[in-house]
């Protein structure tokens, strides 16, 4: 492999344009084949550089080309019409390919260039709006989570027959309220449990949902950020253990109600108790005696833990490594 530094030296020379680069192609080829990989993905490349790589008959130098994030806009739109799906598929997944190119993009037949282009940071509003009625739910998905993504078409995939699309609808951080609400009531259990986990589902309707009989439900109360006190407390008493789990790990929940889950022997709601950044000391001190690593590892990390208490947990983590090994 050749030197980087030596390489960098020959890219930066500025007596190496693109007619000496075409009437030297085999030997300039034979060095970007054995060039550290990364170089033609991430550093910068001069623009005659640029060009000739767009150009080259090889495929795998166009698509390492096309990964690099400081082409020339003209570089971006030829690599964006070449033949080869990987490389439009690069420039689609390229972090500096503009919004208009982003669109021409939207409607290639192949399907990993659309799925790029539908969670492409860049990618437009009507982008978006016209890639939500791509046949592959994959596409759609990606549509559903984007922030760019309007609230009509937020609207539009909340009736989505995948129940995948909708879930991804549930957590949007645009979702209307009136929309959760009806998401809630949706057939798939954890599209209902993420819309009534998404921090803008409404309070009172929070109230109401905490005492359902529908367990997606309730858990979905016990996820949610903005889920008040008395309700975490309620849901701490829920005769169900996955109900336990999620207050445990919801950061909100006070660190009374964390000691008395503390006592509760379910070795995956002791985890989320060890990661709560409410956890007080006391209950840490107790956890650091479970024989669980993946709870002592939690311990041993937290800051309201004592010294001594993480470097007990430490030392019974390294000894329960060791008997599992």
């Amino acid at each position: 492999m050749i030197n980087l530094q030596n390489l960098q030296d020959i890219l930066s020379d500025p007596k190496i344009d693109e007619a000496v680069l075409s009437e030297n192609q085999d030997f300039f080829t034979e060095l970007c084949q054995h060039s550290p990989g990364h170089i033609l993905r991430d550093q910068y490349l001069p623009a005659p550089w640029q060009a000739w790589l767009a150009r080259h008959p090889s495929v795998e130098l166009r698509q390492s080309t096309a990964n690099n994030p400081c082409l020339l806009r003209e570089i971006i739109e030829r690599l964006a019409k070449d033949d080869d799906a990987g490389v439009r598929d690069a420039v689609a997944g390229n972090l500096n390919t503009p919004p208009e190119i982003l669109s021409q993009l939207a409607t290639d037949h192949v399907r990993n260039v659309r799925l790029h282009v539908a969670r492409h940071r860049q990618t437009s509003s009507d982008t978006l709006l016209g890639l939500m009625q791509d046949p592959l739910w994959e596409v759609r998905r990606n549509v559903a989570c984007h922030l760019n993504t309007p609230v009509e078409g937020l609207i539009h995939l909340a009736h989505d027959s995948d129940w995948r699309v909708r879930h991804c609808i549930a957590e949007h951080t645009k979702t209307p309220e009136t929309l959760l609400i009806r998401l809630a009531q949706d057939v798939d259990s954890q599209t209902r449990c993420a819309a009534v986990a998404n921090s803008r589902f409404p309070l009172s309707h929070l109230i109401h949902l905490a005492k359902s009989e529908d367990l997606w439900l309730r858990r979905g109360v016990a996820r949610n950020r903005c889920a008040p006190e008395f309700l975490l407390i309620h849901l701490a008493q829920d005769r169900d253990e996955s109900v336990l789990y999620d207050v445990a790990g919801n950061p909100n929940t006070p660190a009374k109600i964390l000691s008395d889950l503390s006592q509760v022997f379910v070795v995956s709601i002791l985890v989320q108790v060890a990661k709560n950044p409410n956890t007080p000391g006391s209950a840490l001190a107790q956890l650091a005696h479970i024989n669980d690593v993946a709870t002592l590892a939690n311990v041993a990390t937290h800051p309201n833990a004592s010294k001594e208490v993480r470097q007990l947990a430490l030392e019974k983590k390294a000894y329960l490594s060791r008997d599992y090994l």
